[in-house]
């Protein structure tokens, strides 16, 4: 699987850049990000690790709508 890997000498650095890049990645459809993992670094600063993978654009995507009285109601999954 795809990782973005985020490493430096100063650990409270990586973590402002890691809650930089959360929210940058949030707001777009298409990447699927894991948790980020947090591993030890060998002079004691900050290494953290996510998983990213690509949402497949030419997966379908299938709608159920219910009717009901109150209106329609839709729901989307793949």
């Amino acid at each position: 699987m795809p990782q973005i890997r985020l490493m430096g000498d100063d650990a409270a650095h990586v973590e402002c850049v890691l809650e930089i890049l959360l929210p940058l990645l949030a707001t777009s459809p298409d990447p699927v990000v894991g948790d980020p993992t947090r591993l030890l670094h060998r002079s004691g600063g900050g290494r953290i690790v996510l998983d990213v993978s690509a949402r497949r654009r030419e997966d379908p995507i299938r709608v159920q709508v219910e009717a009901t009285d109150s209106g329609m109601h839709f729901m989307e999954g793949r």
